[in-house]
């Protein structure tokens, strides 16, 4: 049987690791959460006016694979 004491250290083990947990799943979500830079280049997109800088592009592609 787990001691009253083992028990409260468990219990305080569970309560930081979800608190960390929920720490991390606020942060996702804020992340996700600012879609304004999606929506202008699918704005940009539809309306042709989007530039792809091929170069850039490449020099991406290269670093990738080396």
């Amino acid at each position: 049987m787990i001691s009253n004491v083992g028990s409260q250290v468990i219990r305080n083990t569970h309560q930081e690791n979800e608190a960390k947990t929920a720490s991390k799943a606020s942060l996702a979500v804020d992340k996700q959460g600012d879609t304004s830079k999606i929506e202008q280049l699918k704005d940009s997109i539809a309306n042709g006016e989007y530039q792809l800088d091929l170069k850039a592009l490449a020099k991406k592609i290269g670093e990738e694979i080396l």
